[in-house]
């Protein structure tokens, strides 16, 4: 089997159709749903919610760590307290390998993009110490760089930011040499002007950029 970088990209899905409400009591990783599909219900289409996926209830963001019924989902994380009768989304982190529009409720199931090289930096701005050592400081970063992209990759990925900025999630590498991903909330900066360099019908040294990186658990 090929070797998939696993880098992926998604909006939130809050117009799916989605029914009934949701509520957190005790113990705080079980999501327990009223009037609710989760495990039957297909959300995105083709499928129905699945571990790894994100779902945002009370203001805070979860990954999904399994569908047990369709009432109730485990997260990874607690939710930070009780809750009840509330409403929810979910977001599908889409392998860019495998990159379509934000928003469209289909399967690929062919390879249509070379993945990223993915690029993390831990903070955003570096200081110089009085004893001579340096710490850094502010919220994670990240890039993705392409040698190339199609002209058809770039308009896709121009759907999950149609402005210059848009606050959406992404799975990207931490650590290369651990082979660590992580999942975040992100902003992505569409690349203006650079990414109108082009040649023989393709963008050349393509990047996006992630600021303001937080971490989803």
């Amino acid at each position: 089997m090929a070797y998939e970088y696993r880098i992926a990209i998604s909006q939130t899905a809050a117009d799916l159709g989605l029914s009934g409400t949701v509520a957190v009591s005790s113990p705080l990783d079980r999501l327990t749903g009223t009037g609710t599909a989760f495990l039957t219900g297909t959300p995105f289409l083709y499928n129905a919610l699945r571990a790894g996926d994100v779902v945002f209830a009370n203001g805070e963001a979860r990954l999904i760590e399994s569908v047990d019924s369709d009432t109730q989902i485990t997260v990874v994380t607690n939710f930070s307290a009780t809750f009840s009768g509330v409403t929810y989304a979910f977001a599908r982190l889409r392998q860019v390998e495998y990159l379509i529009n934000a928003g469209a409720n289909v399967e690929v199931t062919v390879r249509n993009c070379a993945a990223p090289k993915g690029v993390y930096t831990p903070f955003s701005q570096v200081k110089d110490l009085g004893d001579g050592a340096r710490r850094g400081y502010g919220r994670p970063s990240a890039k993705w760089v392409w040698g190339f992209v199609s002209k058809t990759n770039r308009n896709r990925l121009k759907t999950y930011s149609t402005g210059s900025s848009r606050l959406l999630y992404i799975k990207t590498m931490r650590y290369e040499d651990e082979d660590e991903f992580g999942v975040y909330e992100a902003i992505m900066l569409w690349p203006y002007p650079d990414e109108n360099r082009e040649m023989g019908g393709f963008r050349m040294n393509f990047e996006a950029e992630f600021r303001n990186l937080v971490e989803i658990t």
